[in-house]
């Protein structure tokens, strides 16, 4: 490990991209924490339904990896880098967007 390591310090660019992987791996996880709380208590979506998404999106992540490999020859690895980093990022301002089901109380109060 610890040669491993010191490969890493000698080359720059496996530091940026561990720096990029690291951070971009912290807020991946941060916000999957947000969505899971912000599902069940704002949309009040069942634990089955949150699982589905997430299910989706791990679909995602294999259909990436399956042409991962054909889109770096058409565009380049270091442009695929810059586009996996980018594009998912913007999607995270569509959860404001998302509209809670209004249940309606005994008594016809709506909560």
């Amino acid at each position: 490990m610890a040669e491993g390591l010191a490969f890493v310090r000698r080359e720059a660019v496996l530091q940026r991209l561990l720096m990029c992987t690291s951070v971009a791996n912290f807020f991946s996880v941060a916000a999957s924490s947000v969505q899971v709380t912000f599902m069940a208590r704002e949309l009040h979506a069942s634990s089955t339904v949150i699982g589905l998404v997430f299910s989706c999106a791990a679909v995602g992540g294999l259909l990436a990896g399956a042409f991962a490999d054909r889109l770096s020859n058409v565009l380049g690895s270091a442009l695929i880098m810059w586009v996996s980093m980018l594009v998912p990022g913007p999607l995270y301002f569509l959860m404001p967007a998302a509209e809670t089901r209004r249940r309606a109380r005994p008594g016809g109060a709506v909560r």
